[in-house]
């Protein structure tokens, strides 16, 4: 459920306004994907039903999600991820940088608790490295250098750079 969110609102209607308003606005860099449950809610079942209707709902909906999906192992789970991280590399480096070169790198995908002193680290190795930023809750980050041209060789000679099984897209930040 990571990246979900569910939202309830009191009538169809404003459902469907939220839904136009918001359909590919884009939500930490992301485009949001808006659509309708494909069942009541707990919330609503809730306001409008008694309460043993409600515990009802409740206890099919258990039963058909464990029905549905099957707990997946460790191993499983671990395999699903370093797959859905490998295509969002693919897909990162597909896709071209929308900002023009500038002296500030933008990180993301860094890796959950990343310290900003091993970010430091490697792209002090490049000329020109003033210093690092990091929005750690996003695991976002800005790499500061002197000049456009040392920017660009940082970016350059970190291409494809993975930290802790995270390919981290590198580009640049808006001026």
């Amino acid at each position: 459920m990571r990246g979900q969110a569910f939202v309830v609102f009191d009538d169809i209607k404003s459902a469907e306004k939220a839904r136009e308003e918001y359909k590919n606005h884009e939500l930490f860099g992301k485009p949001m994907v808006v659509q309708f449950a494909k069942s009541r809610s707990d919330a609503t079942v809730k306001r409008t039903q008694t309460e043993q209707e409600f515990e009802k709902h409740k206890e099919e909906r258990l039963k058909n999600k464990v029905e549905i999906k099957p707990k997946a192992s460790t191993e499983e789970t671990k395999k699903r991820r370093l797959e859905a991280e490998k295509k969002k590399a693919k897909r990162a480096k597909v896709s071209t940088d929308t900002q023009p070169p500038n002296k500030v790198l933008f990180l993301e995908n860094l890796p959950p608790g990343i310290a900003q002193e091993k970010l430091s680290e490697i792209f002090s190795a490049y000329p020109g490295f003033i210093e690092v930023r990091l929005v750690s809750v996003r695991r976002l980050g800005f790499v500061e250098y002197y000049s456009d041209e040392e920017a660009i060789v940082a970016k350059e000679q970190t291409d494809g750079l993975v930290l802790d099984d995270h390919p981290v897209k590198i580009t640049y930040a808006k001026k």
